[in-house]
């Protein structure tokens, strides 16, 4: 009996796996991922605004990647290397086909939550992730982080 049980589950495992939506895993970290086009001035512009809002954007668990027009790895411009998060090999999918400046915020589910089309709003970023529900239990549970300046 205990084998017929065992085969049975070994047989409908990857049935089980494969309708586990993929896109759903929960990821360590909300991630926004920046398509600039490759254009030194914006692209050290972002890095002094990711400088100044890193305390806030630490808080709320956002990496930031920069990644550029071509297919290339990601820059990582602010990664909490503690968390080990990745984007995934297809990240350029996110990008629509407008090769000017673009943002896309990802959160924890690996959902897309936002994007952007012109240069990003931090203070509207802040309050689209404190509406997220996974944002406002990591806050009722106490586990928000305040930034000491």
């Amino acid at each position: 009996m205990r084998t017929f049980i065992i085969l049975t589950f070994l047989v409908l495992l990857p049935g089980i796996t494969a309708a586990y939506p993929h896109h759903s895993l929960h990821w360590n970290a909300r991630t926004l991922v920046f398509f600039l086009p490759e254009d030194v001035a914006q692209q050290r512009q972002l890095m002094k605004e990711v400088l100044f809002n890193q305390c806030q954007l630490t808080a709320r668990d956002v990496d930031i990647y920069l990644a550029d027009n071509n297919n290339t790895s990601p820059k990582e411009l602010l990664v909490n290397k503690q968390r080990q998060t990745t984007l995934p090999d297809n990240f350029h999918a996110l990008k629509l086909s407008s090769p000017d400046y673009q943002a896309v915020l990802i959160g924890k589910d690996g959902e897309v939550k936002h994007r952007w089309q012109h240069a990003i709003d931090w203070q509207e970023l802040n309050t689209i992730i404190d509406a997220m529900p996974m944002r406002k239990r990591e806050i009722q549970n106490g586990q928000r982080r305040h930034c000491n300046i």
